[in-house]
């Protein structure tokens, strides 16, 4: 390697190493003002952008508190949409998850911070069991199963 290819391989990782620390330093940023604002506990990693905000107990360890879950995702839909350039939009796929956007890269929307806050699907969606389906036998014996659909209504995290 040249010493100029050495240079330009310096700069490129320099390049690299800056946006990670400005990325760690917003998720930071945001986690500190979340918490400080609202009591909004922190998360185990100081750069973690997914929280898993299912509340449990104190009666049952293995049953979610709807009330307490949905309250905290509240809190955060109530303080993000407060935060000037921060986006919020709620996701229904596989989990209940408000993702909120701290950070839009201008150039690059993949490069956006996103921090998901999830909840179990049933916190926030009524299951209704429409069936049942037969699995065929592969490896383990042939089972039936449930046939699942969820009626999920448009939540208002604000509202709460």
């Amino acid at each position: 390697m040249t010493t100029v290819e050495q240079s330009e391989a310096l700069d490129d990782y320099l390049k690299t190493v800056r946006k990670a620390r400005e990325r760690f330093s917003k998720i930071v940023e945001w986690h500190l003002k979340l918490h400080t604002a609202t009591g909004f506990d922190l998360p185990y990693g100081a750069d973690n952008t997914y929280i898993n905000c299912n509340t449990y107990g104190p009666d049952d360890y293995n049953v979610v508190n709807k009330e307490a879950t949905i309250a905290k995702l509240a809190t955060v839909a109530k303080f993000a949409s407060k935060q000037p350039g921060v986006t919020v939009k709620k996701d229904y796929t596989s989990s209940f998850e408000l993702e909120v956007v701290i950070w839009q890269d201008p150039d690059n929307q993949y490069n956006n911070i996103t921090i998901s806050y999830e909840a179990k699907r049933d916190v926030v969606c009524t299951k209704r069991v429409v069936g049942t389906k037969v699995v065929p036998a592969r490896v383990v014996p042939e089972r039936v199963e449930e046939e699942i659909e969820w009626d999920c209504e448009p939540v208002s995290l604000l509202a709460q």
